[in-house]
């Protein structure tokens, strides 16, 4: 996670990347959402 936390660190240049949990709810929003679209698109025709 260290490597992940160090690229997100020099990608986003905001102060509020510096806490944990921060960098955490980014990542579960960059992998959640596709899932959410992909599901949306089978489960709503």
């Amino acid at each position: 996670m260290e490597v992940i936390y160090e690229i997100m660190e020099s990608l986003l240049p905001f102060e509020f990347i510096e806490y944990d949990f921060m960098k955490n709810a980014i990542i579960a929003v960059i992998l959640l959402c596709p899932i959410f679209a992909i599901l949306r698109n089978y489960c709503c025709k």
